[in-house]
């Protein structure tokens, strides 16, 4: 019977509408971070590979 008593004071939907705007947020940070790790691997070969080869073509020009 505690659980009657708890979905009183909580109400089902509250509880779903809680968990399914803690799920979307959790998700909106997974992609931040992976758009953040995709950048800075992107950063990282461009650093390595073009950026490089295109100073040191200005350079010797």
């Amino acid at each position: 019977m505690k659980i009657d008593r708890v979905s009183k004071v909580y109400p089902v939907s509250r509880i779903l509408k809680t968990d399914s705007l803690i799920h979307q947020k959790s998700q909106e940070k997974e992609k931040e971070d992976r758009d953040f790790e995709k950048a800075l691997l992107l950063k990282k070969r461009d650093k390595a590979s073009g950026t490089n080869k295109q100073s040191q073509k200005h350079e010797s020009q």
